[in-house]
């Protein structure tokens, strides 16, 4: 089965959602997720590739897919969409009571995490997005988190910002597991602007580069990369666009 890729394009104030049998962005692909990087990357341009389907979103701030190749939206209005691989929209919820999303992982688990950053708070929906109650981050510190991703032991990676930290949260029994201090890995004022976990590799994005930690938060390497919007994963290739 072949799988089709996406992008989104900004485009008269919506984001378009753009089907592909390739990505339509200049992508510089790193090897082996985990290996060394090779000595030299070489971007190649993809043209005149046929557009398959696409699908108009009002303003998406997050994006997600699970295994099944289902992709999941966060608009700024609140609303989180759920789409097949034919971008037939099959669910969809719309939450007033707290403000919109500003981190969605849909790979981890059956459920789709969100967390809400102004909020301070996590929430899971099930694969029909029924929402479960909304959680409060609990830590013994006065912590902010600017960034959350889900693991794949189903624990919560968040960043400290205001402490620059790792950290790891059990969301069952409120407690932090685990601490990495970043102070030795970032720059001073240094802006984290996403996480991901994949093959039991941390990424965390910042402006310049990507740090890459292991399941239990050892620092493994960094990625010298200057990616602008974002970065994700296919087929153990990490791709970003250029």
């Amino acid at each position: 089965m072949m799988v089709k890729n996406f992008f989104l394009k900004l485009l008269n104030g919506k984001s378009r959602l753009f089907f592909s049998l390739i990505f339509l962005f200049h992508f510089q692909s790193f090897a082996q997720v985990g290996a060394s990087l090779p000595k030299s990357l070489q971007s190649k341009p993809m043209v005149n590739v046929p557009v398959l389907d696409s699908l108009s979103l009002d303003r998406v701030i997050a994006v997600s897919h699970d295994a099944l190749e289902n992709l999941y939206f966060v608009t700024a209005n609140g609303q989180l969409i759920k789409c097949n691989v034919h971008l037939k929209i099959e669910q969809q919820h719309t939450s007033v009571a707290i403000p919109a999303i500003t981190s969605l992982e849909a790979a981890q688990s059956l459920k789709v995490f969100a967390f809400y950053q102004s909020s301070q708070r996590f929430q899971f929906f099930d694969r029909f997005l029924t929402p479960s109650q909304t959680n409060t981050v609990q830590t013994e510190t006065l912590s902010h988190f600017n960034n959350a991703t889900l693991s794949s032991d189903q624990m919560i990676w968040l960043f400290d910002e205001q402490n620059t930290q790792l950290i790891k949260y059990n969301p069952i029994l409120e407690d932090v597991i685990l601490k990495v201090d970043l102070r030795y890995f970032l720059p001073e004022k240094a802006q984290v602007r996403g996480m991901q976990e994949y093959g039991n590799r941390l990424y965390i994005w910042q402006n310049t580069e990507i740090l890459v930690f292991d399941f239990i938060g050892n620092y493994l390497q960094k990625l010298p990369i200057d990616v602008e919007t974002s970065f994700s994963f296919y087929r153990n290739q990490l791709y970003y666009p250029r």
